[in-house]
């Protein structure tokens, strides 16, 4: 067991990566959780600009709820690209990587601290700074609106629904905000650990072309069972179908889709550390 797996080995290999984040993305993620100050330094000068300039002086403005959101989401996925490159794609290189593979750890531990670093410890970090000064900005100026961390992902998804029943999500919806960002990044890993070069491009060629792949197999499916779609469609009883139990149905069809990906992402990412050699 000691072989593959020793805990007091992994905890030393996990404080080296935690080191290793720091200096290679430390000042990164401090830039992207900044993203609420640079877009409320920015909304409020060209305001303040642009009203001083041509008058009819509006008062202070602050950025609005919705483009807070978007900015939120764009460094979101800024983080989710970058990472994963900046951290593990000199892996790849053949003086880093066989230095990484001399490092006396399995690669199960290797594995393990991997993972926790791109699952839980960046986007909990990310997450909680992002809110702190969004959270604080919030406070400071009364015409900056609610803090995000406020906000509840039924809140929005309120109102969309199937046969007229309203559809939630468990734990308030925020695991979806994680597996979006789980999934996001063990694909760029992926990518990471896999292309020598131009390692994002070459990633979202590959996702585009899995796309494309996925829409032609789910074409030709429908295509050859449309009879049978539309027997069983007009065989089912509309009271029934507003009568089943959506939320648990779509809450758990959302869990084992959030399982099977991770899993396979994984089991790719793992194997091809197995495979990893200079």
């Amino acid at each position: 067991m000691n072989k593959y797996f020793d805990l007091k080995r992994f905890g030393r290999y996990f404080v080296y990566d935690l080191h290793n984040l720091r200096a290679n993305y430390g000042l990164s993620m401090v830039l992207l959780a900044c993203m609420p100050v640079v877009l409320y330094v920015v909304t409020v000068l060209f305001n303040v600009l642009t009203h001083g300039i041509f008058g009819s002086w509006g008062g202070w403005v602050s950025p609005s709820f919705g483009v807070r959101i978007a900015v939120f989401f764009i460094a979101l996925m800024v983080l989710t690209i970058s990472f994963p490159v900046k951290q593990y794609g000199a892996l790849t290189e053949k003086r880093y990587g066989s230095d990484w593979l001399m490092i006396p750890a399995s690669r199960l531990e290797k594995f393990t601290s991997m993972l926790l670093l791109t699952l839980v410890v960046v986007p909990l970090v990310f997450l909680c700074m992002y809110n702190l000064t969004d959270w604080i900005l919030s406070l400071c100026d009364p015409t900056y609106g609610q803090a995000m961390v406020t906000l509840r992902m039924n809140e929005i998804m309120y109102g969309s629904s199937v046969v007229d029943m309203p559809v939630t999500l468990g734990g308030g919806g925020l695991w979806i905000l994680w597996s979006m960002i789980a999934e996001s990044m063990l694909i760029f890993l992926l990518g990471a650990v896999c292309f020598k070069r131009k390692k994002v491009p070459m990633t979202f060629l590959c996702l585009f072309a899995f796309s494309m792949a996925m829409s032609a197999i789910l074409s030709l499916v429908v295509y050859h069972f449309s009879g049978s779609i539309e027997t069983w469609a007009e065989s089912i009883d509309p009271e029934r179908l507003q009568n089943m139990n959506w939320h648990f149905r779509i809450n758990f069809y959302l869990w084992m889709r959030m399982v099977v990906i991770l899993g396979g992402l994984g089991a790719a990412i793992w194997f091809r550390l197995k495979t990893l050699k200079h």
